[in-house]
């Protein structure tokens, strides 16, 4: 049996790979698992070794070979290999061979195609978009389904998560174990619990925040910014509020122009494209008045918290429920 595994996501290959290859221990304790990683030793004679581990010889022995970066092989080498898939290598019965190539497939590359043509499973591992929120979020929930079936996310507390990981599968992983442990395998994950256990940044816990407000959620929203200014104080939280609302607003006023495409966008407001990027997905929240609104409420603020007429804490509650 061939066996090819491919794609861009390293994290979900090399754990599909594992998994195989405990599986295949697990059936057989007494087999042997033969690997090879051509991206370090790729000569001739080290195809030449992973295919004598692929032969049966006078007596037929069930086994496991993987080869890893099989692409990565020089012309003279793949073109051994090549030749050996073509002639019927991992036919037989008795031979369980795995093909390991992290990345995007060449175009054109004759291994590659025979790969594809001959192998009897092939399985992709593409890298989840992190633009694509709501692929993103199915992908979240299938994982945790998949590691603890009796758990799940509350609606809020399912886009702080992936707004808080990203497409960085192996983060997702990983706070999702820990988010388990926490929770002692039962019950739903709220937001309070992602708040509590998923460490971002300042800027992200703001995108967050603003969001929350755009969606009229102004208790989530609180909980996040006072998250931040337990850790620093109020004062410099709701500076880089007004930092953020003009960076939001310089976004709305190219989208009220008629400027959609957010590499368009860049160029007019000269932001990073990430920051456009995540402005985006929640512009229609945020007209321009009640931004500049926002923006002027804020500069009130400011006056009073300097000449010491407002608390710093008070000033940060009266802008999530007035904004």
């Amino acid at each position: 049996m061939m066996i090819f595994l491919h794609g861009e996501d390293s994290f979900l290959l090399n754990r599909r790979r594992a998994a195989l290859v405990s599986i295949f221990r697990q059936k057989y304790p007494e087999a042997p698992v033969h690997i090879f990683d051509f991206e370090d030793q790729g000569s001739a004679d080290d195809v030449q070794r992973a295919l004598s581990a692929c032969s049966q010889g006078l007596f037929s022995v069930r086994s496991m070979v993987v080869m890893i970066h099989p692409l990565s092989l020089s012309d003279a080498p793949a073109a051994i290999l090549f030749e050996s898939v073509e002639a019927g290598l991992g036919k037989s019965p008795d031979i369980v061979l795995m093909f390991v190539q992290p990345g995007k497939l060449k175009k054109g590359d004759s291994l590659s195609a025979k790969l594809l043509e001959l192998s009897d499973k092939e399985e992709i591992f593409s890298k989840v978009d992190a633009k694509d929120t709501s692929t993103l979020m199915r992908f979240i929930k299938k994982e945790l389904a998949s590691i603890m079936p009796a758990m799940s996310f509350s609606d809020e507390a399912l886009r702080m998560f992936a707004a808080r990981t990203g497409a960085d599968t192996s983060r997702i992983v990983s706070e999702l174990e820990k988010l388990i442990a926490y929770k002692e395998g039962s019950g739903q994950i709220g937001p309070d619990d992602v708040a509590v256990l998923l460490e971002v940044s300042e800027e992200s816990a703001l995108f967050e925040a603003l969001d929350s407000l755009g969606r009229g959620n102004r208790h989530q929203a609180y909980v996040l910014l006072s998250a931040e200014a337990a850790r620093s104080d109020a004062y410099p939280v709701l500076a880089m509020c007004a930092w953020q609302v003009r960076r939001m607003m310089a976004v709305r006023d190219a989208f009220d122009k008629g400027i959609r495409r957010s590499s368009d966008i860049v160029a007019t407001a000269k932001l990073a494209p990430f920051a456009v990027e995540k402005i985006l997905r929640t512009i229609e929240n945020f007209p321009m008045e009640r931004l500049r609104s926002c923006l002027g409420l804020l500069a009130e603020f400011d006056i009073k918290l300097k000449t010491g007429a407002m608390d710093p804490d008070v000033a940060l509650s009266l802008f999530v429920w007035k904004f």
